[in-house]
């Protein structure tokens, strides 16, 4: 299923997983430059067309629902699948009852966050804004034993209300929602730092692999360093909240940090594809373990790559997601 140099990532030694132990500037980075185009929208409604009907229940207040076990829960990822088609049907047909349904959901998830102090690492952290924005999960999941905790902080999650939050000042005009932005990309100056595991969240981390250093960003980080897992398709809808960010700011870490993790996305397609089969969910032992290769994923992650292809300019992630997709015995 997998190929056998998968096994050495995560194992130790010189091709193995590790966190930080110095901020953030360790050697040989692997990255690259790219000719982003910064016109061509968020990736995250390219595949939009006309107005939706989201099928979700909310509640008096117009607030989108997440039930999980029964119990209603903050769910930041599963608001945002609610907020993109629904801004998106607001700019389509101008529904005053989508823009509320909208600002109410969102200030739901505002009001819900919690503030962070930049580890003083971050030598590139404005003085204006000392501290992040997070979005908290306040319900256990741990998987495969996941060592987690409660409250937990997922990349995904971040990158996903960074894209919704520029998306919502480009819509309506307001610079509140960019200032909020602000302090949400804020989150992608933490690294992992072993020596700090428990002072901060986190969920940048990165993977050292023949002398190189690869940038991952963590969907579901874990106080385990063996249990790192760089789920692949939550390292790109990180990714698309920071060139979201970058779109609305121009922001020059942003470019950097983006450039950086697509350079290591690249790099990392024969470390998450098995040949003849569904992709692997993540890049680490651990993770292929954990989920293996689950085929609606696998075909995801080839739509993730091709909408990656189109604002990063680079064709080798639509040569990426040709492979998938002929991997794919369901296609």
């Amino acid at each position: 299923m997998a190929a056998a140099g998968l096994l050495g990532i995560g194992a130790g030694g010189a091709g193995g997983l590790f966190v930080g132990s110095r901020w953030p500037f360790g050697p040989n980075w692997v990255t690259r430059s790219f000719d982003f185009d910064l016109e061509i929208g968020s990736p995250y409604v390219m595949g939009y067309r006309g107005a939706y009907e989201p099928n979700r229940p909310v509640d008096d207040d117009g607030i989108v629902i997440t039930d999980n076990k029964g119990q209603r829960v903050y769910h930041p990822v599963d608001s945002c699948w609610y907020l993109f088609p629904e801004l998106h049907s607001y700019e389509v047909d101008g529904d005053p009852a989508r823009l509320h349904a909208v600002l109410a959901t969102t200030e739901y998830l505002l009001a819900g966050a919690e503030e962070h102090q930049i580890p003083s690492q971050a030598t590139d952290a404005p003085e204006s804004a000392p501290t992040s924005l997070w979005f908290p999960y306040h319900f256990a999941h741990a998987p495969g034993g996941l060592e987690n905790h409660v409250p937990w902080y997922s990349g995904m999650a971040q990158g996903m209300m960074l894209s919704h939050l520029v998306r919502l000042h480009e819509v309506t005009g307001e610079d509140e929602w960019l200032d909020d932005a602000d302090l949400v990309f804020n989150s992608f100056r933490h690294y992992r730092d072993g020596s700090q595991a428990a002072s901060s969240p986190w969920f940048v981390s990165f993977i050292d692999r023949d002398d190189a250093r690869y940038t991952a960003f963590e969907e579901y980080p874990s106080n385990n360093p063996g249990q790192l897992s760089s789920v692949v398709n939550g390292n790109i809808y990180a990714m698309w909240g920071v060139y979201d960010y970058l779109r609305a700011t121009g922001d020059r870490y942003a470019r950097r940090l983006l450039s950086r993790a697509l350079a290591s996305l690249a790099g990392s397609f024969p470390y998450y594809r098995a040949a003849g089969s569904t992709s692997l969910y993540g890049l680490t032992p651990w993770s292929h373990l954990t989920w293996k290769n689950p085929a609606s994923y696998h075909r995801g992650v080839i739509t993730q790559l091709r909408r990656t292809a189109a604002f990063s300019r680079d064709p080798q992630f639509l040569q990426q997601a040709d492979l998938l997709a002929l991997d794919d015995p369901g296609e």
